[in-house]
């Protein structure tokens, strides 16, 4: 995929609201974050002696405690200012260059998805053994893995290094990015969060909630017609053409092709041998009889 020259030569400026409001939340959080850390009195809240960290960021015992706003809020906390800068521009970067095509909408969503269902995998490797079960999480790395499933989803052949051409005010391509293809990027980047959980390297950004945020971004794009198809929608799709195939045949028709094979091997192997298919034949059959 290219630009058109207009828009190289002139500058093309991609509109992003949510991916941009979603990174002014971070820098608000973080913001807030430092203040507090700073004061001697806690923010005002039901937790008045734990301080925002412990408030907000998630692990196995305070969500069994019922603290159930945590597989969201942990997402506001960081472990570090190497931790959040990472992690706001990777989540502006990459919600940026697929907020065009899948919508704010689902930008938002699914980056509210991959933090709850990255923070909930996480509680359950905790509470499993796989990591220690008081181990908390906290940071957006799990939101920008659900980000990443959507973009290595939706543009699988787009080259890395071409998407931050606009970052150069010369132009041409960024050469500090190899040149890696999108669709390789999710692989890469679950090869990566394995080796890192399995070193036990800064447990805090979450390395179990990354790989089941980097799978939810990969399905929500498919279910929203990306990619390959899941079985059950190519079985939809199949029914719903056979299904308009035998409205638009006639009795006649439909008794020569359809219901006269079935009904010959219903009389030789009965009626258990039919597939699903053919059953569906004899449903039709009765709905031809009755002139539904």
């Amino acid at each position: 995929m290219k630009l058109p020259a207009s828009h190289r030569e002139k500058g093309f400026s991609v509109r992003a609201p949510v991916s941009t409001l979603l990174a002014v939340v971070c820098i608000l959080a973080a913001s807030i974050q430092g203040a507090h850390l700073m004061s001697f009195h806690p923010v005002g809240s039901a937790h008045l002696h734990q301080t925002w960290r412990e408030a907000c960021a998630l692990s196995a015992p305070a969500l069994q405690r019922g603290d159930w706003w945590r597989p969201l809020s942990y997402a506001l906390v960081h472990g570090g200012f190497w931790h959040w800068a990472l992690g706001v521009v990777g989540l502006y970067l990459v919600g940026r260059s697929v907020e065009p095509i899948i919508g704010g909408s689902h930008v938002a969503l699914v980056v509210a998805l991959g933090s709850i269902v990255g923070g909930l995998g996480h509680c359950l490797a905790g509470t499993l053994g796989l990591l220690s079960r008081g181990q908390m999480v906290v940071g957006t790395f799990p939101a920008l893995l659900a980000l990443l499933g959507v973009y290595s989803t939706v543009l699988p052949g787009w080259r890395v290094g071409g998407s931050l051409r606009w970052g150069r005010p010369w132009g041409g391509r960024c050469r500090c990015v190899p040149n890696l293809k999108a669709g390789a990027l999710g692989w890469l980047a679950a090869g990566c969060t394995c080796v890192w959980w399995g070193a036990g390297w800064f447990p805090e950004a979450g390395p179990a909630a990354m790989l089941p945020a980097l799978g939810v971004g990969w399905a929500y794009t498919r279910m929203l017609g990306f990619g390959d198809r899941f079985f059950y929608q190519t079985m939809i799709q199949e029914k719903d053409a056979m299904e308009k195939r035998l409205e638009h045949m006639n009795w006649e028709e439909f008794l020569n092709s359809q219901l006269n094979p079935v009904l010959e091997k219903i009389s030789r192997h009965g009626l258990h041998s039919l597939t699903r298919a053919e059953r569906r034949i004899l449903r039709h059959s009765r709905r031809k009889l009755e002139g539904w």
